[in-house]
């Protein structure tokens, strides 16, 4: 199980990716792909982290967790979830999106 430690979770959500189109073949269709920088506490599989954006929120689980590999800031990770339903989240570099633990 992967898990990113940096008190409760917070995150500033940079980008969004459709896992669909970066992992072809495998079984990512209906899943998101958030890339992330933890500010604050943990995210872990399994966890439920509330998405807000563009005046909505959406909780959801994390179903996968990334390791990026920037080692120049190891907090960025990039968190599989699925599609949230009542938040519309655009693929690619987003602004004034943060996930919070729930």
């Amino acid at each position: 199980m992967s898990e990113i430690t940096s008190g409760k979770a917070t995150a500033i959500v940079f980008r969004c990716v459709d896992l669909a189109n970066v992992l072809p073949g495998s079984s990512p269709r209906g899943r998101l792909g958030f890339d992330v920088r933890v500010t604050t506490g943990t995210l872990s599989v399994g966890q439920r982290v509330k998405v807000l954006g563009s005046g909505s929120q959406e909780e959801i689980e994390i179903i996968g967790i990334e390791v990026l590999g920037d080692r120049h800031d190891p907090h960025v990770v990039r968190v599989h979830c699925t599609k949230p339903q009542a938040v519309v989240v655009r693929t690619g570099s987003i602004e004034g999106w943060t996930m919070v633990e729930a």
